[in-house]
């Protein structure tokens, strides 16, 4: 069996790139050359490393939820919350429709094709990621606002992203274990998102603080990746 090596999640952004994202007198041309620099050295990196599956790092991205919440129709942000440690992200709340809006990864993408060499990815935050960091204002039930994201949104994002180009797309849940009474809801609804679409799919789960385990018994149809904080929970 051939085993893929790949980079997963973030990279730690540069002091550099910082203080330029924060001087106000920096344009935002500048801010974004800066942004292409840290990709391009993350890519080459990861290249030359002898990775077989590359990305920028996650160079362009400050956190995984407020992106494409806010480039989602039917989302008002209501308030910071602490995710861990002294991160914060403003929490949403689900008021109107679903509406996909359009592939919201769509720049960040096209820059990594134009200078990657090797074979590329593409990291996305998943649906049940997205609903359960939440809240649902509009729908009847978690099921239905879990699936209504799926469909309305990650589905038509996929097919997107493959439209242009993408052959390998990391689908992001660290919510996965969260509620370990949902395994089967979690998997059914990423099986939903990307049944019969011509791309190559992987599952990053990390942080979620329960059982790994809780995974296994509905994980048959889908591939998953566990970062290092799953290996100090084995049991």
């Amino acid at each position: 069996m051939e085993l893929l090596t790949q980079e997963i999640g973030s990279i730690r952004k540069p002091s550099w790139l910082l203080k330029t994202l924060r001087d106000p007198n920096s344009s935002n041309e500048i801010k974004e050359q800066a942004r292409d620099d840290l990709a391009y050295i993350n890519i080459r990196g990861f290249e030359d490393a002898g990775l077989d599956i590359v990305y920028d790092g996650e160079a362009r991205r400050a956190e995984m939820y407020e992106y494409p919440i806010s480039r989602i129709k039917g989302f008002e942000f209501c308030g910071k919350i602490r995710s861990w440690d002294n991160k914060y992200f403003r929490k949403a709340r689900c008021i109107n429709k679903i509406e996909y809006t359009g592939q919201y990864h769509s720049q960040e993408m096209k820059h990594v094709q134009e200078i990657v060499k090797a074979d590329y990815k593409v990291p996305i935050t998943g649906p049940y990621t997205l609903a359960d960091w939440s809240y649902n204002e509009k729908y009847d039930s978690r099921e239905e606002f879990i699936f209504t994201i799926a469909k309305s949104v990650i589905r038509p994002l996929i097919k997107d992203m493959i439209e242009e180009g993408a052959k390998n797309i990391q689908i992001d849940e660290p919510a996965a274990t969260t509620h370990p009474s949902e395994m089967k809801l979690f998997t059914d609804a990423i099986n939903y998102a990307v049944e019969g679409l011509n791309a190559n799919f992987n599952i990053h789960i990390c942080y979620s603080g329960n059982n790994y385990r809780e995974l296994f018994p509905d994980s048959s149809s889908t591939s998953m990746i566990f970062t290092n904080d799953a290996l100090k929970n084995p049991s």
